[in-house]
């Protein structure tokens, strides 16, 4: 999932239908203790001898939104490592600022004995991938993003507000001082963030109300709806809406457009042209400030396209 903006159902709570029982949830496969005492997690997973991705979900997730079949991963030679982001899932809020978070998955990269890696981000992992590729220079082979949503700055181009669809509107409040970043994360807190703990069958429910229609098929017919109902319940279970205010506060605050010139990396920028939470224009508007860029779209993809086409997308990491 994404943060979309308004217009979402709201996340619901137990009820006699969903009783509040905390299910039995995926532990990660490695767990890093940083300096200041916080947990970074992931899941090791694919080719052990492949070359290193290191994929950062989007939002309301964890490291489990990705296809269900790591095999694809191995199959590509592919060693992924799926990460918690700060204040979902296994790892502790709250999230640094992008470049210290940067300098965190290179000491988890160290652990896990990975000198080179590139990264693939989705959507609301998109702004910290940028900042790790800004901190770690040459060890970052590559980006490959998905959906990259705006950041704050990128709205005063007309094309961006209408490839952006509400968010658009949360970014014209907050620039006209009409309400506040810290405003719209307690809003799309409430929004998007059912309270732990979730119960599977409630946390399907919900990814089923919120993805786009047109992909609801395809996504069931791949275990997808399965695996990312999984992945909303992890993401909230330990840390409840600590990740999704970590996030939008980073999107709608000033700032992430400053990372952008410092990251040396070549950046494949790919966006679905049926996407409606951040469509081709939003990648056309950040290769504009990447040193290195190029936009590739996808047709007829939404927001959720890359878990559809989930070997295609992490072959252009390699």
């Amino acid at each position: 999932m994404a943060i979309a903006g308004v217009g979402v159902p709201r996340a619901g709570v137990g009820t006699a239908r969903h009783r509040s029982v905390r299910p039995v949830l995926p532990e990660p496969s490695t767990t890093l203790e940083l300096p200041d005492g916080r947990l970074l997690a992931c899941d090791d997973v694919g080719d052990p001898g492949g070359a290193a991705v290191v994929y950062l979900h989007g939002a309301p997730d964890c490291r489990l939104a990705r296809h269900p079949d790591d095999g694809l991963a191995a199959a590509a030679g592919i060693r992924l490592v799926a990460v918690d982001r700060p204040g979902y899932g296994w790892s502790d809020p709250p999230a640094p600022d992008l470049l210290t978070f940067g300098d965190e998955l290179g000491q988890l990269l160290d652990h896990l004995g990975i000198d080179r890696c590139a990264l693939a981000a989705w959507s609301a992992g998109v702004p910290w991938a940028f900042g790790t590729a800004a901190a770690l220079g040459d060890r970052v082979t590559r980006v490959v993003t998905y959906g990259a949503v705006a950041p704050l700055e990128a709205f005063t181009d007309d094309a961006v507000v209408a490839d952006s669809g509400p968010r658009a509107d949360i970014a014209a409040g907050v620039a006209s001082g009409d309400t506040t970043a810290d405003e719209v994360a307690d809003e799309l807190a409430m929004l998007l963030v059912p309270s732990p703990p979730v119960p599977i069958e409630q946390a399907r429910d919900q990814i089923v109300e919120t993805v786009a229609p047109a992909s609801l098929d395809a996504l069931e017919a791949e275990g997808l709806v399965e695996a990312l109902a999984w992945s909303l319940a992890a993401a909230v279970d330990r840390h409840a809406d600590a990740g999704v205010r970590c996030d939008v506060l980073m999107q709608f605050r000033p700032g992430v457009a400053e990372v952008l010139g410092e990251v040396t990396s070549p950046v494949v920028l790919v966006h679905g042209d049926r996407d409606r939470v951040a469509g081709p224009a939003v990648g056309r508007w950040l290769a504009g400030r990447l040193p290195a860029a190029t936009v590739e779209i996808w047709a007829g993809a939404g927001h959720d396209g890359l878990l559809l086409d989930w070997p295609r997308f992490l072959s252009l990491a390699r």
